[in-house]
Formats: C-alpha cells, structure tokens, sequence
C-alpha cells in the first residue's frame, strides 16, 4: 500500500506522516519518504543527513533509473525514461520487505528492523537559478510505480498542490491532508480538494485535524472539510518536547487518544487500498498525456509505445 500526507507548509505533516509509519512499522515493513523540499523526516528518526544517499541527486538518479530499466527494450536509454514511464517487460521492482533489495539496500537507511526512510532531497549547489524542485520529484514518480505491493510507503509529500503537476497524486491508494483550524490551511486544502476531484482521485482524498484543542477547532475544520476528516490531533507534549530537542521521537509515548488517531487514519486507508495493477491504467493514461506534449515528441519521439499492457506486477 502507498499513503501520502500533503498540505500547507507548516501544517504538520511531516510530523503526522513520520508518526504514523512509526506506529505502522510496530506491525508491519514501512519505507518512510521524505519528498518535501524541506527534509526533516530523518532527522525525527535521529538520522543524520546523507548526501550519497538523496535520491534525487545526478547520478543517484541515474543509477536508480538504470537498474529500474532492467531489460526493458521499450526504454531506449535513461533519457527516455521519463518521470511518467511506467513499468514493462523486463523492468526491475522494488521490494520494500525484501532485505536484499538494491533500491533499499543502496538508498534506505534502517530506523528499526521494520521501518527504513528515503530522502528524495532538495535544491543542490548546481542548481540555483537553474532547477525546478518538480525535476527532483521525477525520480520519486520512478520509485513508487515500480514498487511491489509487499509492505507499506508513507511519503511526506511536498507542500501545497504541486503533487498535480505529475502522476504523483494518482500513485497512492490515500491522500491524506494534514490541515490546521486556520482559514489559511484550509484555503489551500480547498485548491486541493479541487484538484483532486479533477484528476479522478477525490474518492482518495482524508482530512486529518492537527493543532486541533478544541471542539471549536475541529467544527471550525469540518465546516470546511465535511466528512472527509478521518481523525484529530493536539499538541501533543512529546511532540513539543521533540521539537525543542528535548526528547526523541518515539510514537509509544504518545496518548491514548493520539493512538486511536493514527489507528483511525491506517483504518481508512487500508478501505481504499488498491493494487498496484488497478491503478495502472490511471498511470498509462497519464503517461500518454505527459509525453505527447510537443517538446517531448521532438527530443524523443513517440514515447506512448513504451506503455506494456501485457504487464503485471507480481501477486503479493
């Protein structure tokens, strides 16, 4: 399964998203994502940070693409693989629960025997003046369509609605929205709302109530967000302290009443899963609207025959 927490920078997501595949990994494999511009995920898990192993650097990049290749004849060079191209014949996959997986050998720092985190990474020297963080997340498209069903992905997506500018928001079975009670928040989850409807996954999209201490701060969300709220969170006091760089982060320690809450959220989206093979079609449709754009066709001709539709992922 495949879980993204996005919304408004500062909303908290990144520290709702890192919780929960915490408290997911107590029962199962996880790989935590990290594709926020600003990375702060291994940090919480007291990771320190480790350019070798950001994905979304040059030859990172190159390297990943090229083992994701595989033998596949549809993809004629690393060039023309691009962020939308799905996986064919003779393509290489990613095992999240498979310990001698390349990908998560090469790229996946362990935080416990059941939970490893990737970096996707930000802005490098290179690319001042120069760089889209878009082309950063390009790798991270590659990643999550060539990734098995076994275990769980939790990313902490970019904030805001740039995750619709590519086939990122139709590559998960929930889209989770952390959302503040301020009309700020709740403007931008209204863009997203928007979006999401448009591009055929709104049935996917959840609200989780953060900062949330009062009964007036979770009407003030629902108002906005109706039955789509799944679960609310406080200021928790770990958290807090975590913050301060009192205390490590270690989802045990939360409340009774914070556990329930990411119960809720796991509850909801394991009702929406959905296999890798019924979100393909999604994906080849998005393909075929990515590269038929005319600068694509000019570079590299046409990229639509690299859709497989003899494909099938391996039964989990």
């Amino acid at each position: 399964m495949k879980i993204a927490f996005v919304g408004k920078g500062g909303a908290g997501k990144t520290t709702v998203s890192t919780l929960f595949a915490q408290h997911l990994a107590e029962t199962q494999n996880v790989l935590a994502i990290d594709a926020d511009i600003n990375m702060h995920m291994a940090e919480m898990y007291s990771l320190s940070y480790d350019k070798d192993r950001t994905i979304s650097e040059k030859q990172p990049s190159e390297d990943i693409r090229t083992y994701l290749r595989g033998s596949n004849r549809r993809i004629l060079s690393n060039n023309h693989f691009k962020k939308s191209t799905p996986p064919g014949s003779g393509s290489r996959l990613i095992s999240v629960t498979d310990q001698s997986d390349w990908f998560m050998q090469t790229y996946a720092r362990r935080v416990t025997d059941s939970l490893s985190t990737v970096v996707v990474g930000t802005y490098s020297e290179d690319g001042i003046a120069s760089s889209c963080y878009h082309n950063n997340l390009a790798i991270l498209e590659n990643v999550l369509s060539h990734t098995i069903d076994d275990g769980t992905v939790v990313v902490d997506m970019v904030a805001g609605t740039d995750a619709f500018a590519s086939t990122l928001f139709a590559q998960f079975d929930a889209l989770f929205f952390v959302a503040e009670p301020t009309t700020r928040s709740l403007a931008v989850y209204k863009q997203y709302e928007v979006l999401a409807e448009k591009g055929g996954v709104g049935d996917r999209l959840h609200v989780i109530g953060n900062k949330v201490e009062s009964d007036d701060d979770r009407v003030f969300i629902e108002q906005t967000s109706g039955k789509r709220v799944v679960s609310v969170l406080s200021r928790s006091m770990h958290i807090l302290a975590v913050d301060k760089g009192q205390e490590k982060l270690n989802v045990s320690r939360l409340r009774d009443a914070e556990r329930q809450a990411l119960e809720d959220v796991m509850r909801c989206a394991d009702e929406h899963r959905m296999s890798s093979q019924e979100r393909l079609p999604k994906l080849w449709a998005l393909h075929k609207t990515y590269v038929s754009q005319a600068f694509i066709k000019e570079r590299f001709g046409d990229l639509t025959d690299q859709i497989d539709r003899s494909f099938t992922y391996p039964q989990i």
